[in-house]
């Protein structure tokens, strides 16, 4: 890796390289034919055999069978290393850290009929106190789980209907969480009261068509801004906001943190997020036009579905373009935001579920589905985009019928033939 990008070079230092082993270079990688058994595995045993196959990526894998039993697992090779996790360089060169087996399926995260009677994951940590082996240390914020958690506690019985609520859901928990610090701040002008005011009448969902969840979000972006020039670095590893540690910080470590910020700083940060509020609103004045009141989060919350190809070319760009303003954030049940935002558009969506499905294993014709955009990457074809606004307002549709009704009915047929 030193031969490619000059940082890995310095940590490295003179005379020796930086390198990277990785479980999925390995000279024979069973993953495709794990997936294939998967796709043929009748219950539980046979799931949990065909991952035995699966190398990587390490992902979060739910099951359920029409027997109603339900599971969830987090498959893929582990390394186990003599010494230290992996998270950090070590000498390669000694042997005292090489890699020694992987972690056994039997060890890996997993449940299987809890007695909750209910699975989920939105990229948390799935492991916990009991974990012998090493699995990491960053995962997603929780705030996602957190809602899922809400919705299960809440609800006595769940249905497809619940299920897209959930899928729906633009309540963001990381303002709820962040708001009562920002509410006692002490505003410096008449502008930063207003829009205090407004943030405390808010019910923390992130509505396109409300300009409150662009406030909160460009207040949390400044403060992001203010972390990483207190920290010395840039932050990245926890998306864009970093919104769980500010709130750990603030609750916990906010005299370490804040009281050099500024000449008039108080110790428990209320000064930074004041000048946060201000240097947010300075930055909406420029971007957006009129009152605050009128601002919009969909006006900075734009999805970007843009084709990889003709996007590169002027006219092909604007037709094969389907970006459109877009609800939720970075921490919503439905997805938004981005890890790495520009300095141009750094509310733009460019992160999130393509896919969505409902399973209705009682009668699987029930079962809901939606993708992104639409079937077809032409262009010119009524397919192309036509799914894309249902996919932006969370919606989804049945599939069903045989194949010989869907002829009956003059559908149209693709068919893949290979070269004569």
């Amino acid at each position: 890796m030193s031969d490619i990008d000059e940082d890995m070079a310095d940590v490295a230092g003179k005379g020796k390289v930086m390198a990277l082993a990785f479980t999925g270079l390995g000279d024979r990688d069973t993953t495709s034919e794990a997936i294939m058994r998967i796709n043929r595995a009748s219950d539980w045993k046979e799931f949990l055999d065909a991952l035995r196959l699966y190398q990587t990526p390490a992902q979060n894998l739910v099951y359920a069978d029409t027997a109603g039993n339900i599971g969830y697992i987090n498959p893929g090779f582990i390394p186990v290393r003599k010494a230290s996790n992996g998270v950090a360089p070590v000498d390669g060169a000694s042997g005292n850290f090489d890699w020694i087996g992987t972690v056994p399926l039997t060890q890996l995260p997993q449940i299987y009929n809890p007695q909750a009677g209910f699975v989920f994951n939105a990229n948390n940590a799935p492991t916990g106190p009991g974990q012998i082996y090493f699995l990491g240390v960053d995962w997603e914020e929780p705030y996602r789980a957190e809602r899922l958690q809400y919705f299960f506690d809440t609800i006595a019985k769940h249905s497809l209907d619940t299920s897209a609520m959930m899928q729906a859901d633009h309540v963001s928990l990381a303002a709820k969480e962040l708001m009562p610090y920002l509410y006692d701040i002490k505003p410096s002008n008449s502008r930063a009261e207003d829009a205090l005011n407004m943030l405390k009448a808010w019910d923390f969902t992130m509505d396109k068509d409300r300009p409150e969840p662009l406030i909160f979000d460009a207040w949390l972006y400044q403060m992001h801004k203010k972390l990483q020039a207190m920290a010395g670095n840039d932050l990245k590893e926890r998306g864009p906001y970093m919104a769980n540690s500010l709130s750990y910080i603030l609750a916990n470590h906010a005299s370490e943190w804040c009281g050099d910020d500024l000449a008039t700083a108080a110790p428990d940060c209320r000064a930074a997020m004041s000048k946060a509020l201000d240097d947010a609103l300075d930055m909406l004045s420029s971007r957006e036009s009129g009152s605050m009141h009128h601002w919009r989060w969909g006006n900075e919350q734009v999805t970007e579905l843009k084709n990889k190809f003709y996007s590169h070319f002027p006219i092909l760009s604007a037709r094969s373009n389907l970006s459109m303003s877009s609800s939720g954030d970075f921490y919503t049940l439905d997805r938004g935001g981005n890890f790495a935002p520009d300095k141009s558009h750094p509310f733009n969506r460019n992160h999130g579920g393509g896919f969505r499905g409902i399973y209705d294993l009682s009668e699987p014709d029930n079962s809901r589905f939606m993708i992104a955009t639409g079937e077809s990457g032409h262009i010119m074809s009524p397919h192309y985009g036509d799914l894309a606004p249902l996919w932006n307002d969370v919606k989804s549709f049945t599939l069903s019928g045989k194949e010989e009704d869907l002829a009956a009915k003059g559908l149209p047929e693709l068919v893949f033939s290979p070269p004569h």
